[in-house]
Protein backbone atom coordinates (compact mmCIF):
# COMPACT_ATOMS: atom_id res chain seq x y z
CA UNK A 1 0.00 0.00 0.00
CA UNK A 2 1.26 3.41 -0.95
CA UNK A 3 1.53 5.27 2.20
CA UNK A 4 4.64 7.20 1.44
CA UNK A 5 2.89 10.66 1.52
CA UNK A 6 0.15 9.23 4.70
CA UNK A 7 0.98 8.83 8.24
CA UNK A 8 -1.10 6.00 9.71
CA UNK A 9 -0.63 5.56 13.87
CA UNK A 10 -2.30 2.11 14.59
CA UNK A 11 -3.98 2.19 17.80
CA UNK A 12 -4.23 -1.12 19.79
CA UNK A 13 -4.05 -2.46 23.62
CA UNK A 14 -6.55 -4.42 26.01
CA UNK A 15 -9.77 -4.53 26.22
CA UNK A 16 -11.32 -1.49 28.30
CA UNK A 17 -7.92 0.23 28.30
CA UNK A 18 -9.53 3.49 27.15
CA UNK A 19 -8.56 3.80 23.32
CA UNK A 20 -11.26 5.81 22.89
CA UNK A 21 -10.11 8.47 24.54
CA UNK A 22 -6.94 8.57 22.34
CA UNK A 23 -9.52 8.25 19.28
CA UNK A 24 -11.39 11.78 20.65
CA UNK A 25 -7.40 13.33 20.85
CA UNK A 26 -6.83 11.99 17.32
CA UNK A 27 -9.94 13.08 16.18
CA UNK A 28 -9.96 16.59 17.38
CA UNK A 29 -6.85 16.88 15.46
CA UNK A 30 -7.91 16.05 11.94
CA UNK A 31 -6.76 12.55 11.55
CA UNK A 32 -9.61 10.00 10.16
CA UNK A 33 -10.17 7.40 12.47
CA UNK A 34 -10.84 3.62 11.03
CA UNK A 35 -12.39 1.71 13.70
CA UNK A 36 -11.70 -2.12 13.36
CA UNK A 37 -14.22 -3.22 15.85
CA UNK A 38 -16.92 -1.28 13.18
CA UNK A 39 -15.24 -2.96 10.61
CA UNK A 40 -16.13 -5.99 11.92
CA UNK A 41 -19.70 -5.48 12.29
CA UNK A 42 -19.63 -4.39 8.65
CA UNK A 43 -18.09 -7.89 7.14
CA UNK A 44 -20.71 -9.69 9.37
CA UNK A 45 -23.71 -7.73 8.54
CA UNK A 46 -26.67 -9.79 7.35
CA UNK A 47 -25.84 -11.82 3.91
CA UNK A 48 -22.34 -12.09 4.63
CA UNK A 49 -20.40 -14.40 3.35
CA UNK A 50 -18.66 -14.90 7.06
CA UNK A 51 -22.01 -16.09 8.98
CA UNK A 52 -22.28 -19.33 7.53
CA UNK A 53 -18.35 -20.00 8.04
CA UNK A 54 -18.77 -18.64 12.03
CA UNK A 55 -22.06 -21.00 12.03
CA UNK A 56 -20.16 -24.07 11.13
CA UNK A 57 -17.34 -22.99 13.33
CA UNK A 58 -19.24 -22.18 16.65
CA UNK A 59 -23.02 -23.76 15.96
CA UNK A 60 -25.77 -21.54 16.04
CA UNK A 61 -24.57 -17.66 16.87
CA UNK A 62 -27.48 -16.55 14.68
CA UNK A 63 -30.65 -14.58 15.66
CA UNK A 64 -34.08 -15.94 13.98
CA UNK A 65 -33.87 -12.85 11.93
CA UNK A 66 -30.27 -13.63 10.06
CA UNK A 67 -28.04 -11.33 11.78
CA UNK A 68 -25.28 -12.61 13.97
CA UNK A 69 -25.51 -12.67 17.65
CA UNK A 70 -22.53 -10.97 19.13
CA UNK A 71 -23.14 -12.28 22.62
CA UNK A 72 -23.59 -15.71 21.67
CA UNK A 73 -20.11 -15.75 19.58
CA UNK A 74 -18.53 -13.99 22.21
CA UNK A 75 -19.36 -16.14 24.98
CA UNK A 76 -18.38 -19.40 22.43
CA UNK A 77 -15.02 -17.78 20.71
CA UNK A 78 -13.46 -16.55 24.10
CA UNK A 79 -14.13 -19.88 26.15
CA UNK A 80 -10.94 -21.44 24.84
CA UNK A 81 -7.74 -20.06 23.20
CA UNK A 82 -8.19 -22.42 20.50
CA UNK A 83 -11.80 -20.96 19.91
CA UNK A 84 -10.45 -17.69 19.53
CA UNK A 85 -7.58 -18.62 17.26
CA UNK A 86 -10.52 -20.33 15.24
CA UNK A 87 -12.33 -16.77 15.49
CA UNK A 88 -9.19 -15.17 14.44
CA UNK A 89 -8.84 -17.13 11.80
CA UNK A 90 -12.10 -16.54 9.67
CA UNK A 91 -12.88 -12.69 10.89
CA UNK A 92 -9.22 -11.27 10.64
CA UNK A 93 -8.45 -11.20 6.71
CA UNK A 94 -11.41 -9.89 5.69
CA UNK A 95 -11.01 -7.05 8.46
CA UNK A 96 -7.35 -6.58 7.00
CA UNK A 97 -8.57 -6.27 4.00
CA UNK A 98 -11.74 -3.60 4.27
CA UNK A 99 -9.45 -1.66 6.38
CA UNK A 100 -6.84 -1.29 3.53
CA UNK A 101 -9.76 -0.39 1.13
CA UNK A 102 -11.00 2.28 3.68
CA UNK A 103 -7.24 3.58 3.88
CA UNK A 104 -7.10 3.90 0.11
CA UNK A 105 -10.82 5.73 -0.35
CA UNK A 106 -9.37 7.90 2.34
CA UNK A 107 -5.75 8.29 0.53
CA UNK A 108 -7.57 9.21 -2.38
CA UNK A 109 -9.65 11.73 -1.01
CA UNK A 110 -6.70 13.46 0.16
CA UNK A 111 -6.46 12.51 3.87
CA UNK A 112 -2.99 12.55 5.31
CA UNK A 113 -3.52 11.69 8.68
CA UNK A 114 -5.06 8.29 9.58
CA UNK A 115 -5.71 6.70 13.05
CA UNK A 116 -6.49 3.03 13.02
CA UNK A 117 -7.99 1.66 16.22
CA UNK A 118 -7.42 -1.76 16.08
CA UNK A 119 -7.16 -4.71 19.43
CA UNK A 120 -5.79 -7.07 17.11
CA UNK A 121 -3.64 -4.80 15.62
CA UNK A 122 -0.78 -7.56 15.15
CA UNK A 123 -2.38 -10.43 14.94
CA UNK A 124 -3.94 -9.13 11.68
CA UNK A 125 -1.04 -8.21 10.35
CA UNK A 126 -2.43 -4.91 9.90
CA UNK A 127 0.56 -3.34 11.63
CA UNK A 128 2.61 -3.47 8.34
CA UNK A 129 -0.38 -0.40 6.92
CA UNK A 130 1.08 1.66 9.86
CA UNK A 131 3.24 4.40 9.89
CA UNK A 132 4.19 3.84 13.71
CA UNK A 133 2.13 1.80 16.38
CA UNK A 134 1.04 2.74 20.02
CA UNK A 135 -1.35 1.20 22.83
CA UNK A 136 -2.90 1.97 26.27
CA UNK A 137 -2.81 -0.10 29.04
CA UNK A 138 -4.47 0.02 31.83
CA UNK A 139 -4.48 -1.74 34.96
CA UNK A 140 -6.80 -5.02 35.31
CA UNK A 141 -9.19 -3.77 37.84
CA UNK A 142 -9.98 -1.08 35.95
CA UNK A 143 -10.52 -2.24 32.87
CA UNK A 144 -13.13 -4.75 34.30
CA UNK A 145 -15.26 -2.05 35.46
CA UNK A 146 -15.18 -0.24 32.44
CA UNK A 147 -15.98 -3.05 30.29
CA UNK A 148 -18.70 -4.45 32.72
CA UNK A 149 -20.48 -0.86 32.43
CA UNK A 150 -19.87 -0.28 28.66
CA UNK A 151 -21.01 -4.11 27.37
CA UNK A 152 -23.39 -4.31 29.92
CA UNK A 153 -21.27 -7.64 31.15
CA UNK A 154 -21.32 -9.78 34.38
CA UNK A 155 -18.38 -9.94 36.01
CA UNK A 156 -17.20 -13.74 34.62
CA UNK A 157 -18.59 -12.34 31.40
CA UNK A 158 -16.43 -9.57 31.56
CA UNK A 159 -13.27 -11.49 32.92
CA UNK A 160 -13.85 -14.03 29.79
CA UNK A 161 -12.94 -11.69 27.11
CA UNK A 162 -10.00 -9.95 28.93
CA UNK A 163 -8.51 -13.58 29.26
CA UNK A 164 -8.73 -14.33 25.77
CA UNK A 165 -6.84 -11.14 25.01
CA UNK A 166 -2.77 -10.26 24.92
CA UNK A 167 -0.93 -9.79 28.05
CA UNK A 168 0.07 -6.66 28.36
CA UNK A 169 4.01 -7.69 28.14
CA UNK A 170 3.03 -8.24 24.34
CA UNK A 171 1.76 -4.38 23.33
CA UNK A 172 5.36 -3.81 25.28
CA UNK A 173 7.40 -5.39 23.47
CA UNK A 174 5.50 -5.00 19.79
CA UNK A 175 4.47 -1.18 20.07
CA UNK A 176 6.20 1.81 19.60
CA UNK A 177 5.15 4.06 22.07
CA UNK A 178 2.59 3.39 25.20
CA UNK A 179 0.34 5.00 27.18
CA UNK A 180 -0.27 4.14 30.83
CA UNK A 181 -3.69 4.73 31.46
CA UNK A 182 -3.83 4.69 35.58
CA UNK A 183 -4.88 8.05 35.77
CA UNK A 184 -7.18 10.88 34.31
CA UNK A 185 -8.99 10.91 31.46
CA UNK A 186 -7.72 14.34 30.65
CA UNK A 187 -4.38 12.79 31.23
CA UNK A 188 -4.21 10.30 28.73
CA UNK A 189 -5.67 12.83 25.93
CA UNK A 190 -3.24 15.38 26.82
CA UNK A 191 -0.69 12.60 26.37
CA UNK A 192 -1.96 11.06 23.51
CA UNK A 193 -2.54 14.48 21.70
CA UNK A 194 0.89 15.48 21.97
CA UNK A 195 2.11 12.46 20.31
CA UNK A 196 -0.11 12.88 17.80
CA UNK A 197 0.94 16.52 17.24
CA UNK A 198 4.79 15.47 16.45
CA UNK A 199 3.77 14.00 13.46
CA UNK A 200 1.53 16.57 12.32
CA UNK A 201 4.53 18.68 13.12
CA UNK A 202 6.70 16.61 10.68
CA UNK A 203 4.66 16.89 7.66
Amino acid sequence: MEKDNTVIIGLTGPTGAGKSTACKAAEKLGFAVIDADRVAREVTEKGSALLPILKEAFGNVLNPDGTLCRKKLAAKAFRTPQNTERLNAVMLPAITEKIAQKIKTLQSNGQRFILLDAPTLFESGADRLCTATMAVLAPKDVRLSRIMARDKLTKAAAELRMSAGKPDRFYLEHCDRIFNNHGTKEALYLAATRFFESFLLTQ
